[in-house]
């Protein structure tokens, strides 16, 4: 299943974008997409979950993709956003998982909502960057992205159209290897070799 462009009005008048991918009546997840992304972001789950059965409904956030911008909003609103739209679909429990800066929107779930959640998973979770060591072993250009935004909000701007441009493959994706931590950096070098590519230092 892919369907990419769904939109439910909220009973504010907003608008909520919404896409699903993997099996349609397999079970329920709801994915939280990272920054700056969008609900496009679930696609990378379609084959897995089509394998493992699971039905992926990746929501944009108020203000990304489909979705109408809130002045205003806080992040304890969130889950009433995504009740609204699981009760439209039927669905009565569910799961969610957040990437990145969707971190903190499964996380809020979890707290607000548990007796609708069977799991919640956070992966690469965005967590408040001024907290004392959180960003050891971080790739340099990412440390110094994250611990400077506050100083130099261009910072954030310029190493999301990096990201952009990498992604739209206007800049070669050796260009990212500033972002990559040392472990990524080794583990990709192991790949490459097991595939008899050149080793990247």
């Amino acid at each position: 299943m892919r369907n990419e462009d769904n939109i439910l009005i909220l009973s504010d008048g907003r608008k909520l974008g919404y896409a699903e991918y993997g099996d349609a009546k397999g079970k329920p997840i709801f994915f939280f997409h990272g920054w700056p992304s969008s609900r496009i972001q679930g696609e990378i789950l379609d084959v897995s979950a089509k394998k493992l059965h699971a039905r992926i409904i990746a929501i944009d956030r108020p203000g990304y993709g489909l979705s109408t911008f809130k002045k205003n909003r806080t992040l304890l609103e969130w889950p009433n956003d995504v009740t609204k739209l699981a009760d439209y679909l039927n669905i009565k429990k569910f799961a969610v998982i957040g990437v990145s800066g969707g971190g903190p929107y499964a996380a809020v779930c979890a707290y607000k909502i548990p007796e609708r959640l069977t799991n919640a998973g956070i992966v690469v979770g965005l967590a408040p960057t001024n907290i004392q060591g959180v960003l050891q072993g971080m790739a340099f250009m990412n440390k110094l992205a994250w611990s400077s935004y506050h100083k130099f909000p261009f910072l954030m701007q310029v190493t999301s159209f990096i990201h952009l441009a990498i992604a739209k493959k206007v800049l070669p994706s050796m260009f990212s290897l500033g972002f990559r931590a040392k472990a990524d950096k080794k583990l990709l070098s192991q790949k490459k070799r097991e595939a008899g590519e050149l080793q990247i230092d």
